[in-house]
Formats: structure tokens, sequence, C-alpha cells
């Protein structure tokens, strides 16, 4: 209702009906973001290399799939081998490791990948290093290897 008088002004009257009080609204959950699954793919053409990394990984409790080559690897990628982090070699018969990683991020974004190689150059480094790759020069500590997986996993 609205009355109103010259030079009284005017007086507005609202009426809402009644509503029962909301319930305790709860706070949204923050958002968690799942952990990654404890298994690596392990890509290298090297058998005598990927059965000592396999055992050093499968040491530390996790899950280990194994790929001897970079096509070989994607297959495991899209037949949906569950993996948290890849290890790969850089230079391999066929499709490098860079390629490989390229191939696998368009498969999964989110996939981080450690390079291994024998035959580090300047100019890998740099070329990684743009990637977002990270790099373990051939041959390594068990400890390093191990220290590198935890953090991509993490």
């Amino acid at each position: 209702a609205v009355s109103s008088e010259p030079g009284q002004g005017a007086t507005f009257v609202m009426s809402f009906p009644r509503v029962p009080a909301p319930e305790a609204v709860a706070s949204p959950p923050d958002v968690v973001k799942p952990p990654r699954p404890r298994a690596v793919l392990l890509v290298d053409d090297d058998e005598a290399v990927r059965r000592s990394l396999r055992r050093l990984l499968r040491g530390r409790g996790l899950e280990v799939v194994e790929a001897a080559s970079g096509e070989e690897a994607l297959a495991r990628l899209t037949e949906g081998a569950v993996v948290g982090a890849m290890i790969t070699d850089v230079r391999m018969p066929g499709m490098s490791g860079v390629e490989l990683a390229e191939r696998a991020k368009a498969l999964r974004g989110d996939l981080p990948v450690l390079f291994i190689s024998g035959h580090v150059t300047p100019s890998l480094v740099e070329e990684l290093a743009r990637r977002g790759g990270s790099l373990l020069e051939k041959p390594f500590a068990p400890g390093e290897l191990l220290e590198r997986i935890d953090c991509l996993l993490e």
C-alpha cells in the first residue's frame, strides 16, 4: 500500500508471506584434488633398463605398466591404463620420448612425464624445459629416480 500527501511525503507498506526459516545450509566442501594413481607407465626400448626400473619402482610400492616403444605406450593409454606419471627414454627407435610425451598429453593432458636419457645435450635440456618436462640423466642413483617420481605423483 502507498499513501502520499503533498508536503507530508509518502508512506510505503509492504507485506510478505511468512516462510519457514531456511535449514542450515552446509558450506560447500573444499575441492580436494583426488590423489594420482600410484602407477607409472615405464617406456624404454632396453629390456634390461625396464627390468631394473620395474624392480626399483615396485620396491617403492608402485604399480608399473611397461612398454617397449612409444607406440606400445600409446596403446596402453588408449586401452585405459590408469597411471599417475610416465617415465620415458628420450631416444628410442620409431617414436622418440619427446613425441610420445606430446601425444600422451593429447590423450591425458595432466600426465606428468619424467624423461631419462644417457645422451644429454644442452639443446635437449633446453627443449625439454620448454615443454615442461623433467629430465634425469643416465646413469642415475635409484634414490634420485624415486624422489622425482614421488614429486610427480603428488
